[in-house]
């Protein structure tokens, strides 16, 4: 995938991450999970979000 059209796409993963959680009252979220790191970030850096 073009480095651009990752850009986006993750981009459009944030949001609508951010908009469901906005909709249910939740200010944050606490990612552990590797797969979800990477699909949020588009990294696999050991880390926490």
């Amino acid at each position: 995938m073009p480095q651009r059209s990752m850009k986006n796409e993750i981009d459009e993963r944030l949001k609508r991450f951010q908009e469901r959680l906005a909709a249910n009252g939740v200010d944050g979220a606490i990612l552990l999970q590797q797969t979800d790191l990477y699909y949020l970030s588009g990294t696999d850096q050991d880390a926490h979000l």
